[in-house]
């Protein structure tokens, strides 16, 4: 019976959470982003060695590409275990990293951003930003 007990606890904490995207973002914050991100020194091959591919890839124009590496997790409440609470009382703390990087023509870093939120998201009527909401912005210029 213990056995079970402890099975039956492990698969709700793993339910609580979930997580994804870039793991190296997963561990770094603004400043150490600013230590390997240069701008105007850093190669676009140098931050793929370092990043990997990104989620996203896109032109800003003809001479300047875009990366952006994204970071999510999301971990439940406790109401979300009450039983009928937890139908109604949905809620999920949420930390989210996005690192932007923006290359010049010749492949060399010009500018990036990376964006660190807490935040938490609630069920009722859509997610939407709660109070305690914390954001950190990081424009390396």
């Amino acid at each position: 019976m213990p056995s079970r007990m402890s099975a039956i606890f492990l698969a709700l904490v793993l339910a609580g959470c979930a997580s994804g995207g870039n793991e190296v973002l997963k561990q770094q914050d603004a400043a150490t982003v600013n230590q390997f991100v240069i701008d105007g020194k850093t190669t676009r091959d140098e931050v793929l060695r370092i990043y990997g591919s990104p989620a996203q890839s896109s032109f800003l124009n003809e001479k300047n590409e875009i990366f952006t590496y994204r970071w999510a997790r999301a971990t439940a409440q406790g109401q979300n275990f009450i039983p009928i609470v937890g139908a109604f009382a949905r809620a999920y703390d949420v930390h989210k990293k996005q690192l932007v990087i923006i290359f010049n023509e010749h492949n060399v870093v010009a500018r990036h951003t990376m964006t660190d939120v807490n935040g938490c998201r609630g069920s009722d009527h859509g997610n939407r930003r709660q109070a305690g909401d914390r954001r950190h912005t990081n424009d390396q210029q």
